[in-house]
């Protein structure tokens, strides 16, 4: 008997989740772009917003790479023990490249060992041994059990390395990589080396934003990632996808600061993301669920003409930011309104009534976004509120700030947050066409305001904070 006998093709359709780690069908309407595609050709860093798929993108590469795969997902990562490996007489900007090194070379070992000569393996566990019963062995003992416990990759067999744990770090306030160390992760490298020749390797590696806390120090070892990226594909030289791919933050991309970046171009995607790319996300998700190639967004949305005469797709996709997330967020509230309201296709009502919730979850992930980096995301929604209207002026800002509690220098650093998060934008008067428009940083990362600028909250958050549009 058809399980879904009696259930309309309206009521199968299934967006999905519109967070990448908790979708179990995430592989099976996976859009591939000739983004997506470089990135399994040598890339070695991919860069995108919170929300912009690099998750995903890990998740599809993960599951279809023709390489052993490591997947270096740091979440829960011991930073604190890293933070203490740094290697004795580096440059400041070089400190952590050797110990990010160390701990691929770790996870690449474990996950070959089993794939490899009975003689590669013992000389690779007498290696592994050597390095942590060196100096730096507490910290490095730290990652390797974060690395057993949390990745679940198999290092049996290194009597000492296991059983250290994070409890020798508080004997030993610094633990710089001694020469012997860096000696012996040669001695790794190149055996690795050699076995990525005959198979190659690739260590993905994920959530490298959590090492972020607002220090020169974590942006330095979020450095130490890349360069070290760098440095295996240069010592592999293996051809298809690249020995090590780093994920990382746009925000954070663009304030590290180290004399090889403008090096990093040819090997570096950025995840951005066109309207119509966005809408495929939509159809391919509407296709997958229903299992019918002639459903989409025709036959699932509404075709009655919205506000400013915008059709369904052009208007939701006005209120999203550039991200997959938010098209899938916005589109999932407005099926659930529509099957609630007991129609067969979302309606023009549905779409409005759904855009308030929608106007909350996309101020909670900008809540998530800069939160730890202004003096009170309360304050700074409330400064919003008080402006009353989407287009206001600095002064107007500054104002608006004052009268919600905000100092004029916390008002600055909450108004440059909010632009660089996409929140805000810059309104440009029409030329000799005519009309007028606003652009925002997902649209321009070169994009620049100024002090007799008009600004522009986004149209995601106009609804939750009750801003008139104009």
């Amino acid at each position: 008997m058809n399980e879904n006998a009696g259930t309309s093709v309206f009521e199968l359709v299934d967006f999905g989740r519109y967070d990448a780690e908790g979708d179990d069908r995430l592989l099976e309407y996976f859009l591939e772009t000739g983004t997506t595609k470089k990135a399994a050709t040598g890339t070695q860093l991919v860069i995108g917003r919170k929300g912009s798929g690099k998750t995903a993108l890990f998740r599809h590469l993960s599951a279809t790479l023709d390489s052993q795969v490591v997947e270096l997902d740091l979440s829960d990562y011991v930073f604190h023990a890293h933070k203490s490996l740094r290697e004795g007489g580096s440059p400041e900007a070089l400190a952590y490249t050797t110990s990010w090194r160390l701990i691929i070379a770790v996870a690449m070992f474990a996950s070959v060992q089993t794939k490899i000569g009975f003689w590669r393996r013992r000389k690779g566990k007498k290696l592994l041994k050597k390095i942590g019963f060196g100096s730096d062995g507490g910290s490095f003992g730290s990652m390797v059990e974060w690395l057993k416990r949390v990745r679940r990759l198999d290092l049996p067999g290194i009597d000492g390395v296991a059983t250290m744990g994070g409890l020798e770090i508080a004997d030993r306030p610094t633990d710089l990589i001694d020469v012997q160390t860096v000696q012996l992760l040669d001695e790794l490298e190149k055996l690795l080396a050699q076995v990525a020749a005959e198979r190659p390797i690739t260590v993905l590696v994920d959530r490298l934003d959590d090492a972020w806390d607002g220090s020169e120090e974590s942006l330095r070892l979020i450095t130490g990632a890349v360069r070290a990226s760098r440095h295996f594909a240069r010592l592999f030289k293996q051809s298809g996808p690249a020995p090590v791919v780093v994920f990382l933050r746009t925000d954070l991309w663009e304030k590290l600061n180290f004399n090889d970046k403008n090096k990093t171009g040819q090997v570096t995607i950025y995840l951005d993301w066109h309207n119509e790319e966005l809408a495929e996300v939509v159809e391919r998700r509407i296709r997958t669920s229903t299992q019918k190639d002639d459903q989409g967004w025709q036959t699932v949305f509404t075709d009655e003409e919205m506000r400013q005469r915008a059709g369904a797709q052009t208007y939701i996709l006005k209120r999203t930011l550039g991200r997959p997330r938010d098209v899938i967020a916005f589109a999932s509230f407005a099926h659930e309104v529509a099957l609630q309201n007991g129609n067969l296709r979302i309606e023009k009502a549905d779409i409005y009534s759904a855009e308030m919730r929608y106007s909350k979850h996309a101020l909670d992930e900008l809540r998530d976004e800069i939160a730890d980096h202004v003096s009170s995301f309360a304050t700074v929604i409330n400064a919003l509120k008080q402006l009353g209207r989407r287009s206001f002026t600095v002064d107007e800002w500054t104002a608006a700030a004052a009268g919600a509690g905000m100092t004029a220098p916390d008002a600055k650093v909450a108004l440059d947050q909010l632009f660089e998060a996409s929140a805000v934008g810059v309104l440009r008067a029409g030329g000799s066409s005519g009309g007028s428009g606003t652009r925002y940083k997902y649209q321009d990362r070169f994009l620049q305001s100024t002090t007799d600028a008009t600004l522009q909250v986004h149209l995601a958050f106009v609804r939750e904070l009750s801003l008139t549009d104009r």
